[in-house]
């Protein structure tokens, strides 16, 4: 977790602003009072809200406009015995006095990539900076929320080179991995976004250890995003419904560690399912928290060897002045050891164990680390070389 003054030192420049609840679209206003309707679901507004074309037609249709539009007799009778009761420019006051913006599919500031999933939500809701979502390339670190040193360190090298390259991290405030990503985001000076399986009201920022997480991600130029109305609390239910935002915002998912049955692989198989690329972390065949991402590589997930290899398949440039700040970056004593030993030619890493005195289990996890970072490189037959 970020301290206060950790927090404070973090110099990013956030995109600009803007103010989206000056001249709001009538439709989209509409939409978020009706989604706090009770009894009026997601699947229901996305109806309506691709069957009529503007806020008077909303207001002015009838049950069998309703029906035509594919919502059920009982949906349609809430909306026709509420709609002249709802409270608009209260619900909107809400969303401003909050900092939330909102975004329907027809409006400018919602995300292309987002529209292109099979079921877009009706309404998003944003605090923070939407314009990275817009802008920037996004890819998705995901991973378990009791991951091993391995696992953070791996996460920690992604995110913070990624975000070197211009890249938004994308996540879900999760425990673990989750809010690992976000944080090393943070560190390296980056923007991140964090996708909520809640409304974005702070009272209802969930798991709450992560709040002050959350509130920094806000502060320094990154966002949080929500399909869910404002005072919407987390349930087991919303957190599936977040996983395909996730995957849906991001040209790329990252699944670093994952067991064999988790939330972090319903994120991948989404993302594969939206036509989107997705990596695997390969990890140790012994390890429960490594078989989800060793399965994905068996399914043809990209293996991830280096960030490099990442910043290849989606096509995006490493900046030389950046990618100078990552390999000149301080190295542990081990780090230093091991590349220098490589340094006079190809080795394996039992060559390495013996030769530096260090465990096989070390020499192992700090090699994989190593070529991810870029220092060292595998020439094949299990041998490595300092690049």
């Amino acid at each position: 977790m970020l301290i206060e003054d950790e927090c404070k030192q973090i110099a990013c420049d956030p995109p600009k602003k803007i103010d989206l609840m000056s001249k709001p679209q009538e439709k989209t206003k509409l939409l978020h009072s009706i989604y706090s309707l009770a009894g009026f679901g997601e699947s229901s507004l996305r109806k309506i809200a691709s069957f009529f074309d503007s806020a008077e037609d909303i207001l002015h249709a009838t049950k069998t406009d309703l029906l035509n539009a594919g919502i059920s007799l009982k949906a349609s009778q809430t909306l026709l015995n509420n709609r002249n009761n709802l409270t608009i420019e209260n619900d909107w006051e809400l969303l401003r006095e909050n900092g939330i913006n909102v975004f329907s599919p027809s409006d400018t500031h919602y995300p292309p990539l987002l529209k292109e999933i099979p079921d877009p939500p009706p309404l998003l809701y944003c605090s923070g900076s939407p314009d990275i979502l817009l802008t920037n390339p996004c890819v998705a670190i995901v991973g378990t929320r009791k991951p091993t040193d391995y696992g953070r360190h791996v996460t920690q090298t992604l995110a913070r080179e990624l975000s070197h390259a211009g890249v938004v991290i994308v996540s879900g405030l999760a425990l673990g991995l989750d809010a690992e990503a976000h944080q090393s985001t943070l560190k390296a000076r980056g923007l991140t976004v964090a996708v909520l399986g809640n409304g974005l009201l702070k009272k209802h920022i969930a798991p709450r250890n992560n709040a002050p997480l959350a509130e920094s991600i806000v502060n320094h130029g990154g966002a949080l995003v929500s399909e869910f109305p404002p005072n919407i609390p987390a349930s087991p239910g919303t957190f599936p419904l977040r996983n395909r935002i996730i995957a849906g915002l991001s040209l790329a998912t990252i699944v670093v560690e994952a067991a064999e049955k988790s939330g972090t692989l319903i994120t991948a198989r989404l993302a594969l399912d939206f036509d989107r690329e997705v990596f695997a972390v390969p990890g140790s065949i012994f390890s429960p928290l490594s078989q989800g991402a060793n399965h994905l590589l068996k399914s043809g997930a990209h293996p991830v060897t280096s960030t490099q290899d990442i910043l290849d398949i989606l096509s995006i440039s490493q900046q030389p002045s950046l990618q100078k700040e990552i390999i000149s970056q301080n190295l542990s004593t081990e780090d230093e050891r091991i590349i220098r030993a490589l340094s006079t030619g190809p080795k394996r890493s039992g060559e390495i164990a013996l030769c530096l005195d260090l465990s096989p289990a070390a020499v192992n996890t700090r090699l994989t680390l190593l070529e991810i970072q870029g220092f060292i490189h595998d020439v094949g037959g299990g041998k490595y070389i300092k690049k």
